[in-house]
């Protein structure tokens, strides 16, 4: 029994002290690491210094790799006007930073050739409530809405749109009714004007949820509706696309 007791407390003996080594040398290693981590974001700090001092003037990202990004992402014609921007800056590092060189930078692009970089012009009427906006990839701009009496009673469950050809100015034959497809439950066009609106990689406008019934309707609140629409801006017309599972007044549209 003493044998084994004492071999019991030799094992336990030898355990406390394995223990403490193991200890000291994982010890070591955080140190190390520890170490090591501060030395990498020392170079880190460095390399963002040395890019941010570099041509693009944007912190932690070179000229190059910014205008790669920016052409991935943009197109090479938005990335090249941003680009364009940023040398502007670099060539005149006189123009301050703020609203008064923002102000420079603006009369500079003003000089662009109005059909090229669009110019600002005064107010004009619209045919509609300029509640949703889309400029579409032909020039025009499609606008959808509710009709132009808001607080007629009883209140109004459908939705208008209008297609503007900025070419043909801004009187009558510049606007194009295009109101939404007819809703079977009511009648009317779709009141799509509480929707979520976003652009389709074809350029199609898609179109979800909108207002299904008013506070004021009886028995009824706030509700939103589950249709889908897209909008076809080469052939200028509606389709109708399934439901989506709930209704949606307001809704934001991801991918």
């Amino acid at each position: 029994m003493d044998g084994v007791s004492g071999r019991g407390r030799g094992d336990r003996q030898d355990g406390r002290v394995g223990s403490s080594r193991w200890l000291l040398l994982v010890a070591v290693m955080i140190a190390g690491a520890a170490m090591w981590l501060a030395s990498l974001a020392g170079a880190s700090q460095t390399h963002v210094r040395a890019q941010a001092s570099g041509a693009s003037g944007v912190q932690g990202l070179s000229e190059v790799r910014l205008h790669a990004w920016e052409t991935k992402t943009l197109g090479p014609r938005h990335a090249g006007e941003h680009a364009a921007l940023r040398q502007e800056r670099r060539l005149n590092k006189n123009v301050p930073t703020g609203p008064a060189g923002g102000f420079r930078l603006y009369q500079r692009a003003a000089a662009i050739a109005p059909e090229v970089g669009g110019r600002w012009n005064g107010r004009f009427d619209i045919p509609v409530m300029g509640i949703n906006a889309a400029m579409l990839p032909t020039g025009k701009v499609l606008w959808y809405a509710y009709p132009n009496e808001p607080d007629s009673a009883p209140r109004r469950n459908e939705a208008w749109g209008v297609l503007w050809d900025p070419s043909l100015g801004t009187g009558a034959n510049a606007f194009k009714r295009v109101d939404p497809p007819i809703d079977p439950a009511t009648g009317l066009a779709a009141n799509i004007w509480c929707s979520g609106t976003s652009f389709l990689a074809d350029g199609r406008v898609l179109v979800t949820g909108g207002n299904l019934s008013y506070i004021n309707t009886p028995g009824t609140a706030y509700a939103g509706l589950n249709q889908v629409y897209t909008f076809n801006p080469f052939s200028e017309t509606w389709t109708r696309q399934p439901n989506m599972a709930h209704g949606r007044w307001y809704p934001s549209q991801m991918l």
